[in-house]
């Protein structure tokens, strides 16, 4: 379980309570860790990126798009973690 605001949380609550609050949601958690999420464009489209790796790009005002790019962002984020992880990196 992740921590916000020094209490134990939900990944559901932490992310609704960081829209709520309109902050910029670059920390994603994985186990407790921020993943560094940011905004990208390619070919003009916006997108979410998981550090520098791919962007994941969606339609403008495409709100379901919207979130299935973050959502990619942040498997390709969570699978370079794990990729780390068992080649002995970071943990």
């Amino acid at each position: 379980m992740a921590e916000f605001l020094g209490r134990p949380t939900s990944k559901t609550v932490m992310k609704e309570a960081l829209d709520k609050a309109d902050v910029n949601r670059n920390n994603y958690f994985h186990k407790g860790k921020a993943m560094p999420i940011k905004a990208c464009e390619l070919d003009g489209k916006p997108g979410y990126q998981y550090g520098d790796g791919e962007c994941h790009t969606y339609a403008e005002g495409d709100a379901e798009g919207k979130e299935a790019a973050r959502g990619k962002a942040e498997a390709q984020g969570r699978a370079i973690e794990a990729g780390k992880v068992k080649k002995g990196g970071t943990k």
